[in-house]
């Protein structure tokens, strides 16, 4: 598990509970990709990344659709993109979720 800044450090975020999502690695990496490549889709998920942990559960079943859906729609637009390296930017195993 990582801990990912929903504010981030550099803009005074701090390491706690109520600015923090607990990621798997794989999924902290593709969120960063995500933060680049789109940063309007980086900062919904953080929103409810935010108000999942103001709401001091699981995330509801509602929660995990939107999310899924905002991946989704990421996918499709930049399914095609390239890093500098040439690469695919959404690497295969960022698509294995569940």
């Amino acid at each position: 598990m990582t801990f990912h800044h929903i504010i981030k450090k550099c803009d005074g975020g701090l390491e706690i509970v109520e600015n923090g999502a607990l990621l798997m690695s794989k999924p902290h990496q593709y969120l960063h990709t995500i933060e680049f490549a789109d940063p309007d889709t980086y900062v919904a998920l953080n929103k409810i990344f935010e108000f999942i942990n103001k709401q001091q559960h699981e995330p509801t079943e509602e929660q995990r659709q939107i999310i899924e859906y905002l991946l989704r729609s990421f996918e499709s637009e930049h399914k095609k993109d390239k890093t500098s390296k040439g690469k695919l930017l959404i690497k295969p195993y960022y698509l294995d979720r569940w």
